[in-house]
């Protein structure tokens, strides 16, 4: 079944008496706002940690717009951050921090990858699009808590956190310092 034909997103359109995506965005200020306010945090956040901008853009849409179908939510959060990635990608190039060969072979895989999840994504029912989402943010959720804890048993195996026997800055900075150095 294609998006175009899913009940839900019908059905959402009709009671909202909207034609596009754009239905559940909110049209007053203050929604505006909040959704601005979002973005703002969402785009720094990406850019800084480097992590990826659409799980926590599907979440948000999720608890921000709840009547919004999953389709929709999807289709919005990808849409909305591309502008962010493409500024925060040019940020990287002009700084050099761009291995061109890399990033072009898995930009190929990417994109012919991305062309087969979206029309997979497309056929999917409501509650199976959405179980699927669940299910990767617990995997990746719990990657990223094994992968935190295995940082954390380093760095206290390290002593970084023990009482320093020298000025209190330079210690715990310098055993922190050897101990991340050990991670990466």
């Amino acid at each position: 079944m294609c998006i175009r034909d899913s009940f839900a997103v019908q059905h959402y359109r009709r009671a909202h008496a909207v034609a596009d995506a754009d239905a559940g965005s909110g049209r007053s200020g203050p929604a505006i706002a909040g959704h601005v306010a979002f973005g703002y945090f969402q785009g720094v956040s990406s850019a800084v940690m480097g992590v990826g901008g659409l799980p926590m853009a599907m979440s948000y849409l999720t608890l921000a717009c709840p009547t919004l179908p999953h389709h929709l939510v999807q289709g919005t959060a990808m849409a909305s951050v591309v502008p962010g990635i493409l500024a925060s990608g040019a940020a990287h190039l002009v700084a050099g921090n761009v291995p061109y060969k890399l990033a072009a072979a898995v930009a190929v895989g990417s994109s012919a990858g991305a062309t087969v999840g979206a029309r997979g994504a497309l056929t999917l029912d409501e509650t199976s699009l959405r179980d699927l989402y669940m299910a990767s943010l617990v995997v990746l959720g719990g990657r990223s808590v094994v992968a935190a804890a295995t940082n954390v048993r380093t760095v206290l195996a390290a002593g970084a956190l023990a009482a320093p026997r020298s000025p209190a800055h330079v210690v715990p900075n310098m055993l922190l310092r050897q101990a991340m150095s050990k991670v990466r």
